[in-house]
């Protein structure tokens, strides 16, 4: 009876030491995904967005999401401007239908719901 209360005691000790480790693991791969794929950098004088790198006072223009993206390296800023959308859209998500540059790409925005 004793040695089937330790083993017991012991599987359930393991498998709650699983448990939290599948945890922490999924939230470690969570927060890396957050950083890698949103977070913003300052290199080198340039700054790192999504995958770009954008020299200081220069700037991007994001087709997909029809965004203009520019970098202020000395102040830490990036600067993000994007189109008008009217408050009709609600929560729908928008994007644009076209790889047209910022801003003649606001013309071409699709709504997504």
């Amino acid at each position: 009876m004793r040695t089937q209360n330790y083993a017991y005691k012991n599987m359930l000790k393991t498998t709650v030491q699983i448990l939290l480790l599948a945890i922490a693991l999924m939230v470690h791969i969570g927060f890396g995904a957050e950083e890698n794929e949103a977070s913003l950098q300052f290199v080198n004088n340039t700054c790192h967005y999504r995958g770009y790198i954008i020299g200081d006072k220069d700037a991007e223009y994001e087709t997909e999401f029809c965004e203009k993206w520019e970098c202020d390296v000395g102040r830490k800023k990036l600067t993000v401007t994007g189109c008008y959308i009217d408050e009709r859209y609600g929560s729908c998500f928008d994007h644009s239908r076209h790889t047209m540059s910022w801003p003649q790409c606001c013309h071409t925005y699709r709504s997504y719901c």
